[in-house]
């Protein structure tokens, strides 16, 4: 059912932008398995040796929780995150939390030692995971880890910390910790996961004008979240099944910017490291509808509980103007993840007589 209803639009604008997000304790015993009822992954008082010590619920929904396990023996911490991504493709955020773990909160992460490899998780799809260890200085912690898989539309994160283990000991607890994290068999494949490489081009930066929003974008903006009756996941949160993504240059350490195949006409913002994701590219049905032949690039986000439309560009946009939009912009369509309805926020002067 879709809902057409006036109202502000900074409500819409305030839930993307990138925040330190309000968490809430998850109560559970401490002897007790803690199941994840989207998913069915359990989180065990205790996985390879480690000891489950908190639990949290970013939001209210468990579209975004967290679990921390300690190995005191070792000086080794393990956080887990179980997370429904705006874009579920483990590549792109393996690059992303990289991104952050060299921004040298935790030490200072030796890039030229550090080691990537692919492997199959527990979910079953083969290839599908990535990880990463390396050396870490500066602190006293002594090295660090992530590995990443997509369980359809979610995806599985653990990053590992240790104060004693080398990078070699520490690439083994982190394996062996994953595959013992009780996943349940996919109900999808995946594609197979890489490191991200740079592109050798740069996008264009040259600054794209706005269509003023209409009933019609609106209302085609709407359809964002509609997947098949008989899907038990999020379709639109899956990645491209031929993506080989490569990272443009304009990319930072608070957003990646990425590429499919090289690209210069669409592309994705990876936004943190907590699935945020906005998309662009050409867009062909509001032209075809209404008969008009001049381009039009359409600008979508989605977050781990929401999906948003925004006004179109008249060509494809500078990557300054899509981080503009994330944090500051207006959209014209909403859909909650999880709801039959979507809601449509009425575009800058248009009335009610307009939209009926």
């Amino acid at each position: 059912m879709i809902r057409v209803r006036p109202v502000l639009l900074a409500s819409l604008t305030f839930a993307l932008a990138p925040a330190s997000a309000h968490a809430d304790p998850i109560k559970v015993d401490v002897e007790a398995d803690w199941h994840h009822a989207q998913t069915k992954f359990v989180f065990a008082p205790q996985v390879s040796r480690f000891e489950r010590i908190a639990m949290k619920d970013y939001g209210n929904a468990e579209l975004d929780v967290t679990a921390a396990y300690s190995d005191g023996a070792t000086q080794t911490e393990a956080t887990v995150y179980l997370f429904h991504a705006g874009l579920a493709d483990a590549s792109v955020w393996h690059d992303r939390i990289l991104a952050f773990i060299e921004r040298g909160e935790l030490g200072t992460l030796d890039t030229s030692q550090t080691r990537t490899s692919t492997f199959t998780p527990p979910s079953g799809q083969p290839s599908a995971g990535i990880r990463s260890v390396g050396p870490l200085s500066g602190t006293s912690a002594k090295s660090t880890g992530i590995a990443i898989y997509p369980f359809a539309d979610w995806l599985l994160a653990v990053r590992m910390t240790s104060h004693s283990l080398d990078p070699d000991a520490l690439d083994v607890r982190l394996s062996t910790f994953v595959e013992e994290l009780s996943a349940p068999r996919a109900p999808i494949g995946a594609p197979k996961a890489y490191p991200i490489l740079a592109c050798t081009k740069p996008l264009p930066n040259k600054a794209a004008k706005f269509y003023k929003p209409t009933m019609m974008d609106a209302l085609l903006g709407a359809t964002i979240n509609l997947t098949n009756k008989d899907e038990t996941y999020d379709s639109g949160a899956l990645p491209p099944k031929d993506a080989d993504w490569c990272r443009d240059p304009s990319s930072t350490s608070e957003y990646g910017v990425y590429r499919s195949k090289g690209t210069r006409s669409s592309y994705i913002v990876a936004v943190g490291d907590s699935g945020t994701t906005a998309s662009v590219g050409r867009e062909t049905l509001s032209g075809a509808i209404s008969g008009s032949l001049s381009p039009s690039f359409q600008m979508t986000v989605r977050t781990v509980d929401h999906a948003y439309a925004f006004p179109r560009f008249t060509r494809l946009p500078a990557v300054s103007q899509v981080v503009a939009q994330i944090y500051k912009g207006q959209p014209i369509s909403s859909a909650t993840r999880g709801s039959p309805d979507t809601t449509i926020t009425l575009p800058s002067g248009l009335s009610d007589e307009e939209a009926s």
